[in-house]
């Protein structure tokens, strides 16, 4: 009964891999009708509303607890500041650069963490980050040049994007424990929303309503990407393992790889599988690494 459980669970996460990857695409083409923070803000606002219907928020504007609110709005800010980076990496570089440089966040997450928490990180989890950019080279630095490194600022925005999601996670680990799951998570996206719709005045000076047209692929992006997604992985987490949960997670570059290729028609040399094939070593040694960690410090309590 219980492995069948698990089994569903895993499942669910593969598929929430999937539906992320295939999101990189539904992403890209969507940024030919809408700058991106009018996208985020669509994408958003209909998974707070979503969210905050199904489970029942009738209370959510209520601000009796003001630290639920602080701490929602800090995490939304590192999430929104992620989505930004991210978002704006896919305006200029491809669906299959963006997905595989977003999942260093697993790479970056143990090495703040150590910056900001003087939590313990062993030298294979340092060995490892090496490693992750060292394949970073191989995929983005044409003909191995040097001087080709990062010459995409796509490439560079998307990686400011999986430092912010690495600083999103560690904040989430200490805070996420004290509320509500669904109100905490509910307040981010409302985060998102706000953050996103003040940028739009701010930076584009108007906020369009979308087209008849590309209202399909908005509703896509803010109930399955967004809310659907959500549920899933938190049921999901609550099964299985965090570094289980986190190996599962990584399939999105993966499935961004594939639908990339089968669907924009990317290129993927050999020069770049190479890359692909060490970072995602890279990325199992730092998930080994924590699966280490957290067994002793399971064993210690």
């Amino acid at each position: 009964m219980f492995s069948s459980i698990k089994t569903r669970a895993s499942l669910a996460l593969v598929l929430v891999g999937l539906i992320w990857g295939y999101a990189f695409v539904v992403m890209k083409n969507q940024l030919d009708s809408f700058s991106v923070f009018e996208l985020l803000f669509w994408r958003f606002l209909i998974a707070f509303i979503v969210l905050a219907l199904c489970f029942r928020s009738s209370n959510f504007f209520h601000m009796g607890d003001k630290k639920i609110w602080k701490d929602g709005m800090i995490a939304g800010f590192l999430l929104f500041v992620g989505y930004v980076f991210q978002t704006f990496g896919l305006k200029y570089t491809s669906v299959v650069n963006s997905g595989i440089i977003t999942v260093f966040y697993v790479v970056f997450t143990p090495l703040i963490a150590f910056f900001l928490d003087k939590k313990n990180v062993s030298r294979k989890s340092f060995f490892a980050c090496f490693l992750a950019f060292f394949g970073l080279f191989f995929i983005l630095a044409e003909g191995l040049n040097f001087d080709s490194l990062f010459s995409n600022r796509g490439d560079f925005l998307t990686l400011g994007c999986a430092v912010a999601y690495a600083g999103h996670i560690i904040y989430i680990a200490k805070k996420s424990k004290l509320y509500n799951v669904f109100k905490f998570t509910s307040i981010q996206m409302f985060a998102i929303c706000s953050f996103s719709f003040f940028s739009s005045f701010l930076f584009d000076g108007k906020l369009s309503f979308p087209e008849s047209g590309d209202w399909s692929s908005l509703i896509f992006l803010g109930i399955v990407v967004s809310a659907v997604t959500f549920v899933l992985q938190v049921w999901a987490q609550r099964i299985l393992s965090s570094s289980s949960s986190a190996i599962l997670l990584t399939l999105e570059a993966p499935f961004a790889i594939f639908f990339g290729i089968a669907l924009l028609g990317d290129n993927m040399l050999t020069q770049k599988w190479i890359g692909v094939g060490i970072v995602a070593i890279s990325i199992i040694m730092v998930l080994v690494e924590e699966f280490k960690m957290d067994k002793k410090m399971f064993k210690n309590e």
